[in-house]
């Protein structure tokens, strides 16, 4: 079901697979959570292709998620973004969202729009103050070695909001 690689476009390997490139997708995956009695739940998120990276807040109320809308990889609505659901499948929301504002310099010459112009907001985890750490690809870099974009740690506050989306902060 993966995708095609952003960076080796000839590798359609296991979607999610960091090896091979983070930006694939598994197209239907859903959101389920297993009850003590063994029957499962499927939470609705509506408007995703894609989620992965679950992870339960420490009162074990909420889950916090990356998710994707869309498969094609150069739009400006492309790419993961945070997401958030309580654990009784009420209070689906984003919380990370498409917002980048500057422009791309050579965007088409050199293939900048592709590198720089969308971004990613993946493999959230919930703090014990509540907030909420992830990983993105929003500071526009690549890496040394293979030319993949880099990604940074970010923290957003436990309602969504940013104080200030500097890398570590």
């Amino acid at each position: 079901l993966a995708t095609q690689d952003d960076i080796f476009t000839n590798e359609v390997g296991p979607a999610g697979q960091f090896g091979t490139g983070i930006p694939k997708f598994a197209p239907g995956s859903k959101l389920v959570r297993r009850n003590g009695d063994g029957s499962l739940f499927v939470y609705a998120t509506p408007g995703l292709v894609d989620l992965q990276s679950p992870d339960v807040n420490f009162a074990g109320t909420k889950i916090v998620f990356a998710g994707a809308t869309t498969l094609i990889a150069d739009t400006n609505d492309s790419g993961w973004r945070l997401y958030e659901i309580n654990v009784d499948g009420s209070g689906f929301r984003q919380l990370t969202h498409s917002d980048r504002t500057f422009a791309i310099p050579n965007a088409a010459r050199f293939f900048n729009q592709r590198a720089y112009g969308t971004y990613n907001d993946l493999f959230p985890a919930y703090l014990a103050d509540g907030r909420i750490v992830f990983s993105s690809s929003r500071y526009p870099a690549r890496a040394h070695y293979d030319e993949r974009r880099s990604y940074n740690l970010y923290v957003i506050e436990a309602d969504g909001s940013e104080k200030d989306l500097t890398p570590g902060d």
